[in-house]
């Protein structure tokens, strides 16, 4: 399938005709990659929320999900991301990141 792996990692809207024929199968044969996909999606409602509770609410939620699925690779992944995320959560909604920090430290680093 040498449309599977892009149909899987392009928007909708990017993907060619062939690359949407593709991808319709993958979620018609409901497998763990289209599962895993469909987790991904849903992960972007995220952004979408309008206070930080209510995207902890969906992350809690959406983590739930992805630890039901037994999907490996997924489950590494929202691990991660439960370990950091009220990090990331604070840099969207405080419009802050420790990038400054970044930046000095990589000038030391060059020392």
């Amino acid at each position: 399938m040498r449309y599977g792996r892009f149909a899987l990692l392009k928007n909708p809207e990017n993907r060619i005709e062939k690359q949407e024929e593709v991808f319709q199968i993958i979620l018609a044969a409901n497998t763990q990659v289209g599962k895993a996909w469909l987790l991904r999606e849903a992960f972007k409602a995220i952004f979408e929320s309008k206070t930080y509770q209510d995207a902890l609410n969906y992350f809690k939620l959406w983590l739930h999900r992805v630890m039901a699925s037994k999907i490996r690779e997924m489950v590494t992944i929202a691990k991660r991301f439960e370990r950091h995320f009220k990090g990331v959560l604070n840099a969207l909604y405080l419009e802050q990141s420790n990038a400054r920090a970044e930046n000095l430290n990589g000038r030391i680093l060059k020392l």
